[in-house]
């Protein structure tokens, strides 16, 4: 998912968490390594210049970027020349392009990008793009890195996500197989190159790392809008959901750039934000979380509410309000935040407890209904209370199983669910609070 969105502004009102200011002046030491040199080598000689930022590690980020020099709202803060981006057109123009063209079914964007770099890594040191792949992680935190026995421990709505894009991966893999072996064949490249264990790593490259950049559709490639590129350097940007920016391509300096809209001192880390997500989604989409994550949700579903309710499936009453949810589309967002439930959740417990009357009344006018979001009648907030209960006890389990786990193989991924677990858990305490008061929003 393209993570640089043009401007993103202050999150959730309401209810808020005490966060971290976006300086981390006292905790970085300089990175020196010999592939962070290279690479800014490499970038300075293709055009890249008057940089305010630098690289640096950061003992709560990992690898970052600093100010160099304070940075005002308004400033250009990383300014990259059209050919260092890699785009489908950087593919397509490439050794590889005759054999993406012929490709049948069309490739997508994602299937270009993740072929382009899996060949240019294989070449090693002889790719004009050495210096760059040479900064990508070798693995990575998502999900679709973890063991078997990680994931079928994960929390069930992001156990049911994991599994998914696990099987999503896999899928497009093998669409692509009999193209990937006459890639090899043609370009006379080592069999064993593009193997799954490659394709997901390129995915995750792609997935993890890319802008959006809005490309001319292209006959040539898949139907999927294709709004990736690729942009080394700047990747290097974590994320904070405090972050202000502009983002996109400038066509008058034909380079992508990124104007901060935040103050920073020098020796700060500057920050860019991916957009307004939640910890399942981070961790899913970019391998981590964010302690006090003000857009956090607890995500539940209709079996969830059914499964209190203690109702057959099959239940005649029970399928007719289904019915109505499904009509008005109120079987997404069944959540709950620091600001209290999900509108579409509460509406849908409202539904839900409703009798042969009251469900034959509403049926004939949805519009009918009013809602008074801050008053739950005792049915309507004891049924959440279950829920909620059942959810803080099924996360209890998975965070002592997790704990267990971690005692004999210590991991990242078992510290990051941990402390998406936790996240999620203070949600849940906070709803009970509300509900004890009778306070929803």
């Amino acid at each position: 998912m393209p993570r640089v969105v043009h401007r993103i502004m202050k999150g959730r009102t309401g209810r808020v968490r005490h966060r971290k200011k976006l300086s981390r002046k006292d905790h970085y030491s300089t990175t020196d390594d010999t592939v962070y040199v290279n690479l800014l080598k490499w970038i300075t000689k293709n055009g890249f210049h008057g940089c305010s930022l630098s690289p640096a590690y950061f003992h709560d980020t990992g690898r970052g970027l600093k100010a160099r020099k304070s940075i005002k709202p308004g400033d250009v803060i990383v300014s990259v020349p059209e050919r260092l981006l890699i785009t489908t057109t950087t593919a397509l123009n490439s050794y590889l392009g005759p054999l993406i063209k012929s490709a049948r079914p069309r490739l997508s964007p994602v299937q270009v990008l993740s072929t382009f770099l899996i060949a240019e890594r294989s070449r090693g040191i002889l790719s004009f793009w050495h210096p760059y792949i040479d900064v990508l992680p070798s693995e990575y935190n998502l999900p679709l890195y973890f063991t078997a026995k990680e994931v079928e421990m994960l929390p069930e709505h992001m156990k049911t996500a994991a599994e998914k894009q696990r099987h999503e991966i896999q899928t497009l893999f093998k669409s692509m197989e009999l193209f990937l072996k006459r890639v090899e064949e043609n370009l006379h490249i080592s069999s064993g190159v593009f193997t799954y264990e490659a394709f997901r790593w390129a995915w995750c490259s792609v997935n993890t790392r890319c802008v959006y950049m809005l490309q001319a559709k292209n006959s040539e490639l898949s139907a999927d809008e294709d709004h990736y590129a690729l942009v080394p350097f700047l990747d290097l940007l974590n994320h904070s959901a405090d972050a202000q920016i502009t983002a996109g391509y400038n066509a008058e300096k034909n380079c992508y750039e990124i104007t901060s809209w935040n103050n920073y001192s020098k020796y700060d880390q500057v920050f860019i934000c991916y957009g307004p997500h939640d910890n399942t989604k981070l961790m899913l989409e970019y391998g981590f979380v964010l302690p006090n994550n003000a857009h956090d949700v607890v995500l539940f579903n209709l079996d969830d509410v059914r499964a209190v309710l203690s109702v057959p499936h099959s239940e005649k009453n029970w399928q007719g309000k289904l019915k109505i949810l499904k009509d008005h589309n109120l079987t997404s967002d069944l959540s709950c935040s620091i600001d209290g439930l999900s509108w579409s959740l509460i509406t849908a417990l409202k539904i839900v407890a409703m009798n042969y009357t009251e469900l034959k009344k509403y049926k004939r006018s949805f519009s009918s209904m009013i809602l008074q979001e801050n008053e739950l009648s005792a049915v309507v907030s004891g049924i959440a209370v279950c829920m909620i209960k059942k959810a803080m006890t099924s996360l209890e389990h998975t965070e002592a199983a997790y704990k267990r786990l971690g005692q004999s193989s210590g991991s990242r991924n078992q510290s990051m669910v941990l402390e998406l677990i936790k996240q999620q858990k203070e949600i849940l305490h906070i709803n009970l609070e509300m509900l004890g008061t009778g306070t929803v929003t």
